[in-house]
């Protein structure tokens, strides 16, 4: 099991704060909200209950990245940010249910739930119910945007602990606009790419360049510019990174002061076009045609160069089309990071994964605001990036017919609609699945599941599920 790289049974343990109750709304049959008086040991007692009786589901294909979640260690991670709690729904558990909605793509919130599907979509998250929608949102709003950032960086480290994540690769960075049109007061900016004022959140993406997965997803409101906020996702991407790095962006960062401020305090250089001013395009111009050599990428050369407000040589890499076309690429020159002009122009190319990123995965909902609270939509954000790192595990091991699949599309052959019965046997939670047309694809990850995980060092019992460990069968 590629992605999936011990520890004995642990007993639950019943103390006192296990019985502390909370009064809290969750949504009944009819699928209305009711206030009731719960308690963390009525939880579990419920949640056994449920499984000791057994239970159909339409949806058993959620069960397919538990393993994954405790790979990641997401539960121990979830536990870190948003208020301490002691009593009533474990916040956990109302983390991990967001995580589960972005899978099964409820943009929207819970409020699409099938509410036919509602015991055994809230059983993935280790609730015998689903929280009402306020409930959610006051979890949310507990969190803050250091919390929700924190959480990012520690997820991030684990990735690269795990190998999936290699320091060294190019970091892509780009903005990318989630309007909204709630009448609500909000402060209004020019939206660059749509090209007319409006109201957005404004969000700052850092991915690592080699494996595609995403770093940091920062949220700021409209009106934020690229130097206000770029300082910070750095840093933050540095602290996974461990060390420097390469910043390859559009022409937006392209600010002598923002270079010299990244390259100074951190180490890091900024891959970025140059704007065709009349003074450069006359530098270039002035290059005779005999230093360019010929490449996949048209005619190169490379050149040193200085810019306002940067304190130092700067590397200018050119390509010359033969219809007279000029690109042009700058960065600070260092020696230990040293880029050839062969380089330059395909590590520039690759920064469009990161525009890819946002339109192959709108379906977990990274357009979706739950709040114009800039805490809440910073915590949804990181648990967006769960998800996607869920799939993106998941689709890896199913190998490289299935690489790069959407989150829709493993939606839509692996989640949706996939038929099974839950139900326990002694420790184990069994999972009979049904009919399934990829059943060999996932079998293969699946079957000997526990030892796998034991050998890659992952805990195999399921916090969140009563420590009970997890069995599929394939029928």
């Amino acid at each position: 099991m590629g992605y999936l790289k011990k520890n004995r049974h642990r007993q639950i343990q019943i103390n006192p704060r296990l019985l502390e109750a909370e009064e809290i709304e969750i949504l009944d049959s009819a699928y209305k909200p009711k206030t009731v008086l719960l308690t963390r040991h009525g939880i579990t007692h419920d949640v056994a209950g449920l499984l000791q009786k057994g239970l159909t589901s339409t949806s058993v294909g959620g069960f397919f990245f538990i393993p994954y979640l405790l790979q990641l260690g997401i539960y121990d991670l979830l536990g870190g940010i948003g208020k301490p709690k002691q009593e009533g729904i474990p916040n956990e558990s109302i983390a991990l249910g967001f995580i589960f909605e972005s899978l099964f793509g409820y943009t929207k919130g819970i409020r699409t739930v099938d509410p036919v599907n509602r015991k055994d979509f809230a059983l993935l998250a280790g609730l015998p119910f689903l929280p009402s929608p306020s409930t959610q949102y006051r979890y949310l709003q507990g969190i803050s945007c250091k919390g929700a950032l924190d959480l990012q960086v520690a997820l991030g480290r684990k990735l690269v602990a795990l190998g999936q994540i290699k320091p060294g690769s190019p970091v892509n960075i780009d903005g990318h606009n989630v309007t909204t049109y709630s009448r609500k007061e909000m402060k209004q900016s020019y939206i660059t790419k749509e090209g007319r004022y409006g109201k957005a959140i404004r969000c700052f993406y850092t991915q690592d360049q080699a494996s595609k997965k995403p770093l940091i997803a920062m949220a700021a409101y409209s009106g934020t510019t690229v130097t206000q906020s770029t300082d910070a996702a750095a840093s933050l991407t540095g602290n996974i990174l461990d060390g420097r790095y390469m910043l390859v962006a559009d022409k937006e960062w392209y600010c002598g002061r923002l270079i010299q401020e990244l390259h100074e305090q951190y180490g890091i250089n900024v891959l970025v076009p140059t704007k065709k001013s009349n003074s450069r395009m006359a530098e270039i111009n002035s290059i005779p045609l005999s230093d360019y050599m010929k490449s996949s990428y048209g005619n190169i050369t490379a050149v040193y160069t200085t810019m306002k407000d940067f304190n130092g040589p700067l590397k200018m890499f050119i390509k010359k089309q033969p219809d007279g076309s000029v690109f042009a690429l700058i960065t600070p020159e260092q020696p230990e990071q040293t880029v050839e002009s062969e380089d330059a122009f395909p590590t520039y190319t690759k920064r469009w994964r990161l525009e890819n990123f946002f339109s192959e995965n709108a379906f977990l909902g990274i357009n979706h605001l739950p709040s114009l609270n800039l805490n809440a939509i910073q915590a949804m954000l990181s648990f967006k990036l769960v998800a996607y790192h869920l799939v993106d595990n998941f689709r890896n091991d199913l190998g490289a017919d299935y690489a790069s699949k959407t989150p829709e599309t493993i939606f839509n052959e692996f989640i949706n609609g996939v038929q099974g019965r839950i139900e326990l046997k002694n420790d184990t939670i069994v999972v009979h699945v049904y009919n399934f047309k990829h059943e060999r694809a996932v079998a293969s990850i699946m079957n000997n599941l526990n030892a796998k995980l034991l050998k890659a060092n992952v805990d195999p019992y399921i916090p969140w599920l009563g420590n009970r460990r997890l069995d599929f069968e394939f029928q």
